[in-house]
């Protein structure tokens, strides 16, 4: 499962991040492109790599997010790639922001 575009590389100027759909690694961010990093504040990549991606959204998203994960992963990948979604995600300030998500799995 990627939060990325396929295609895409992690060099280009679009911020990417891909999180890992398996059992023991569920949301785990698996790689991030420095252009996402900086988004949320974040100087390196090393810094969010094998972290759960709910370090990235504020409180009320992250609570539920591992469970949503669990239940995208059962769920056909058709029924939630694709859309893009209206979230909001949460800087290592704690600044609140909007950002548009398209989920894409490989």
């Amino acid at each position: 499962m990627g939060g990325g575009v396929g295609g895409m590389n992690l060099q280009d100027g679009s911020p990417l991040i891909y999180i890992s759909g398996e059992n023991d690694r569920l949301a785990q961010i698996s790689n991030i492109n420095l252009s996402a990093c900086r988004i949320f504040g974040f100087l390196r990549k090393e810094e969010l790599l094998g972290k759960n991606i709910k370090i990235l959204m504020p409180p009320l998203y992250a609570q539920n997010h591992d469970e949503f994960i669990r239940s995208a992963v059962i769920k056909s990948a058709e029924a939630i790639s694709s859309r893009e979604r209206s979230i909001y995600g949460r800087h290592t300030s704690g600044y609140i922001f909007p950002l548009s998500l398209q989920i894409k799995f490989f």
